[in-house]
């Protein structure tokens, strides 16, 4: 009902240089916060974590924060699925299921467009800057955040420089997320575990060579090739295994070698 009669964070209308901000709705995340992460209740933790994401999303109002505010009610979304008390998931598949609404979470940063103006949101030009004779003195005398007022003549840029942070933040993620399924799979013991993981792994490696996507391809094989190799150490001092192991690396590499031949002779004939 608030955001109906103006943005959580705008600017002046009269003075851009001045913000108005609604200190009562931004000040709530002190109190929503706390309550999310120590309440007895697992019902009431969900609830407010609900709370923060739509508080969070007050901010997308203010067009250079989209990106950080959608990004942010996004993960709040994730948390509130951690602390859902309705259903309760098998013992085999909880720790994947856990994992999953992380894994879309950075896969959905994809979509999230990190074009900001700069650090603060404020465009500053050197015509703004001439006609703004305040009360106070000229524009000269004003100290804008250590830089002279004309000197900041700043072009829309990237804010998280061309989106490097976030693609950072996705492989991260998702090597986190693959050490804990390795790690989960390696203290349990359990052959239903290693399985799950190979076939989390070979979806991922599937992925990766429909969509040309280098990292990708690189973690799905590693995992795969680290388990694959785990689960068989009973036979790593049988010949025969060393034998069929040997076997496969050939012909793996000789279908590598055709494949390529063809893509050759079609570039030339092309």
């Amino acid at each position: 009902l608030a955001r109906a009669y103006g943005k959580i964070v705008e600017t002046d209308s009269e003075e851009s240089s001045v913000w108005r901000v609604d200190w009562y709705h931004v000040l709530a995340a002190v109190l929503l916060a706390p309550m999310a992460m120590a309440h007895i209740s697992s019902y009431w933790r969900f609830g407010y974590w609900i709370l923060l994401s739509l508080y969070f999303l007050q901010y997308r109002a203010v067009d250079e924060w989209k990106a950080l505010a959608g990004a942010a009610a996004g993960l709040m979304l994730v948390f509130a699925y951690w602390s859902q008390p309705f259903v309760e998931f098998p013992q085999l598949l909880k720790l994947e299921l856990w994992l999953l609404p992380a894994a879309l979470y950075l896969k959905g940063l994809d979509w999230v467009k990190w074009e900001r103006g700069d650090c603060l949101g404020m465009k500053w030009e050197k015509e703004n800057c001439l006609e703004q004779k305040h009360e106070r003195g000229d524009c000269q005398e004003q100290k804008w955040e250590k830089e002279n007022c004309l000197e900041q003549k700043r072009e829309k840029r990237n804010f998280l420089d061309k989106g490097k942070i976030p693609e950072g933040i996705q492989k991260a993620g998702y090597i986190f997320c693959m050490l804990v399924l390795c790690v989960d799979a390696w203290i349990s013991g359990d052959v239903a575990n290693a399985l799950i993981l190979e076939g989390i792994s070979m979806g991922i490696l599937l992925w990766g060579l429909t969509k040309r996507r280098r990292f990708s391809v690189r973690m799905g094989a590693a995992v795969l090739v680290s388990v694959a190799l785990y689960m068989t150490k009973g036979f790593w001092f049988s010949i025969s295994w060393w034998v069929y192991l040997l076997a496969a690396g050939i012909g793996l590499i000789a279908y590598g070698a055709v494949k390529e031949g063809k893509k050759g002779q079609g570039g030339q004939k092309g």
